[in-house]
């Protein structure tokens, strides 16, 4: 409680969540799930809890009604009441309503989820501001950093304060998956559809419930474990039974579940990397014949689906402040591939497809590309 109550009162003081997280680290205060590490959620469900105002609400499960439980508290009212002002006062303008972040939440964005910071790892999210006239990508590192503060996942990063022009970037991602897609014979390839038949699609679905059951039975197993284990200690702390018996039983225990959590851990790959194959199935369905038009389509969310169909992830670099390197990493090595006849001089004998690359290179500057648009030079440079 005496945590609690520093809190409170360090929130009055006028200290931020930040600095509040910091001193509860320094001292080495635990959260309700005993983490070092507070998170602001945590922060956030203890200003809410009303055991702190001498009260909390019970629904009875059979009647359904809600009953007011008074309870003791340590906190003074007054403080408790302070705290709840301020925390409304921060969440409003002036009477003008809650904040709201530049409109950004309803906007959607090409690229998001594909891009990646080339220099600390880190995702990219987009930001729009029409008033400003800015729509671009950039890192969320430093907006995302405070949640790993004090850990070793904590990384700075000074690169990715530069950002990409999301009109800009869209066109060239865009242009360039569609370029490699028109250019593979892999990606062409009209046998897939035979390999990948309906009937086969149906066998991999029922397959995926199966292990889905079998999760469940994993789920089951761990719970009666754990419930085995606390009678145990129950027994123990009752000297219903010798301490080292239980003691021994317990550690069996255990070791069994740890077994068992692996498999499921194991089992829960196994589904997801089926669940990836039928999305890709879906995919290949939709966007299989139409290769052809897909370029100019100008629908959002059907071009979204067609790049996370075919991208991994894009790793951007920077190079200077206005020119960036993109690698795009695709799921199927599509890239330069190659058709060879089995006999060039008896063609019905049918071809091979070779193999290409999984990932290709390109540099662009965003203020040349503008004119490039407009000259309509090609300006891009491209390694594989």
């Amino acid at each position: 409680m005496k945590w609690v109550k520093f809190i409170f009162e360090s929130f009055v003081d006028g200290n931020t969540i930040e600095h509040i997280r910091n001193q509860l680290f320094l001292n080495g205060v635990k959260s309700r799930r005993g983490n070092l590490n507070w998170s602001n959620g945590s922060l956030e469900q203890l200003f809410k809890n009303t055991h702190f105002e001498g009260f909390y609400e019970f629904t009875d499960k059979t009647s359904g009604e809600t009953y007011r439980i008074d309870c003791p508290t340590n906190i003074p009212i007054s403080l408790v009441n302070n705290v709840r002002k301020l925390r409304e006062e921060r969440s409003y303008k002036r009477g003008k309503g809650r904040v709201v972040n530049s409109g950004n939440q309803k906007k959607d964005y090409l690229l998001k989820g594909l891009l990646e910071c080339g220099f600390c790892g880190s995702k990219f999210g987009g930001r729009t501001v029409k008033t400003q006239y800015i729509e671009h990508y950039y890192c969320l590192r430093n907006e995302t950093n405070y949640r790993d503060k004090n850990t070793y996942k904590y990384k700075e990063c000074k690169k990715g304060k530069r950002s990409l022009r999301v009109s800009v970037s869209d066109e060239v991602i865009w242009n360039k998956v569609v370029d490699v897609c028109e250019n593979s014979f892999l990606f062409k390839e009209k046998n897939k559809q035979e390999i990948l038949s309906k009937k086969n699609f149906e066998v991999d679905r029922q397959e995926i419930k199966k292990l889905e059951i079998k999760g469940k039975k994993f789920d089951k197993e761990i719970n009666n474990i754990d419930k085995n284990i606390i009678q145990l200690e129950s027994d123990k702390l009752l000297n219903k039974r010798s301490e080292k018996e239980v003691d021994g039983i317990i550690e069996n225990l255990r070791s069994h579940r740890l077994n068992v959590l692996s498999k499921k851990e194991d089992l829960k790959e196994q589904i997801e990397g089926s669940k990836n194959d039928l999305r890709w199935i879906d995919w290949v369905d939709d966007f299989s014949s139409r290769i052809d038009t897909i370029r100019s389509e100008k629908d959002l969310s059907v071009r979204k689906k067609f790049l996370s169909g075919l991208i991994d992830k894009i790793v951007v670099d920077y190079v200077d402040n206005h020119t960036h390197t993109l690698r795009l990493f695709f799921k199927i090595p599509y890239i330069n591939d190659k058709m060879i006849w089995k006999d060039e001089n008896n063609k019905k004998l049918g071809y091979d497809i070779k193999k290409g690359k999984k990932n290709i290179q390109i540099e662009y500057d965003e203020s040349k590309l503008y004119i490039d648009r407009r000259t309509k030079k090609k300006l891009l440079k491209e390694r594989g």
